[in-house]
């Protein structure tokens, strides 16, 4: 394994040693920058659709409350005309006469 050195063969082994050397010094090397850019823009606009899908989807609950609870007023509303006595319907009529006298 191990041979005679002459003089010429000396830099040339300096050289391949030196190289090898540098290979095991080098930072690893970082992914490209065109890779890094279209990694977070890709977890960017990822958010930014759940974040479009959970806002639609509260804007949703919150106008079915809404409407729920007008609904729910209206019905309740109705319930209180229905059960006015006669006493209050024939006043409220008699109100109605005088407001649409012509």
């Amino acid at each position: 394994m191990f041979h005679a050195i002459n003089s010429r063969d000396i830099p040339s082994l300096r050289v391949a040693i030196t190289l090898q050397e540098n290979q095991y010094n080098q930072p690893p090397q970082l992914a490209s920058p065109d890779h890094n850019i279209k990694s977070v823009t890709s977890i960017f606009l990822t958010f930014l659709f759940i974040g479009f899908i959970l806002g639609w989807l509260l804007q949703h609950n919150r106008y079915k409350k809404r409407q729920a609870i007008y609904i729910f007023r209206k019905a309740k509303t109705l319930d209180t005309i229905q059960k006015l006595t006669p006493q209050t319907q024939s006043q409220i009529e008699i109100l109605e006469r005088i407001w649409n006298k012509p």
